[in-house]
C-alpha cells in the first residue's frame, strides 16, 4: 500500500510540474526515467533494490511510477489544452485557480479509473518484489505457494487479488459516475 501510494505521490506530482513548466528541460528527463524504468522488469528492479538495501515500497513505487506518469501528463497536458481552459486563461484567470477549478476537474476522471487500475498492477508486481526480497506479503504467500504447489492456497491468493481488483474497480467506477454527476 505504501508502494501505491508513493509511486501515485512521484507521478502525480512530476506530471504536475511538467505540464505547469511546459519546457523540454523539464519533461525530457521525467520521460526518460518513466521510460527506463518501463523497460526494466519488475523482478531486475527487486534485485537492485535489495542491493540497495532498498524497502520493497520503493521498488512497487519504481514499478507504478512509469505506468502511470505518462497517463498522468498526458490528461493534465490535453486538459491545459481545452477550448474551456483557453478561455479562461483568456479571461485573466490567475494560474493556481485556473489550474485548481478548470484542469484538475477535466482530468480527475480519468485518474480515477486509472487508480483503479494501478491496485491491479500493485498487487502483480508485488509477487516477484516481495519473493526476492523475503518480504512478509501476500506476494511472499504465493510465491511459496507456487513453488511447494499448493493448490488450495493460490486459488485462495488468486480469489483474494480478484476480490481486491473487482472491489477496487466498482469502487472506482462508482466514484467516476458521482465525480461526472457533480462536475457536469
Amino acid at each position: 500500500m505504501a508502494g501505491l501510494g508513493f509511486g501515485w505521490s512521484a507521478a502525480v506530482l512530476l506530471a504536475v510540474v511538467a505540464t505547469l513548466s511546459r519546457r523540454v528541460v523539464t519533461v525530457v528527463p521525467v520521460m526518460a526515467l518513466s521510460g527506463s524504468l518501463l523497460s526494466i522488469p519488475s523482478a531486475v528492479l527487486a534485485a537492485v533494490s535489495l542491493l540497495l538495501r532498498l524497502s520493497p515500497a520503493v521498488t512497487i513505487a519504481a514499478v507504478l511510477f512509469p505506468r502511470i506518469f505518462p497517463n498522468a501528463y498526458e490528461l493534465l497536458r490535453a486538459s491545459l489544452t481545452a477550448p474551456h481552459v483557453v478561455m479562461a486563461r483568456a479571461r485573466g484567470l490567475p494560474p493556481a485557480r485556473l489550474f485548481l477549478f478548470h484542469v484538475v476537474p477535466s482530468a480527475l476522471m480519468p485518474l480515477v479509473a486509472l487508480g483503479g487500475v494501478s491496485v491491479t498492477l500493485a498487487s502483480g508486481a508485488s509477487i516477484p518484489i516481495e519473493a526476492l526480497a523475503d518480504s512478509p506479503g501476500v506476494g511472499q504467500l504465493a510465491w511459496q505457494a507456487a513453488l511447494g504447489r499448493d493448490l488450495p492456497v493460490l486459488v485462495s491468493v488468486t480469489l483474494l487479488l480478484t476480490a481486491i481488483t473487482v472491489a477496487v474497480n466498482v469502487l472506482a467506477d462508482l466514484l467516476v459516475a458521482r465525480l461526472g454527476r457533480h462536475l457536469a
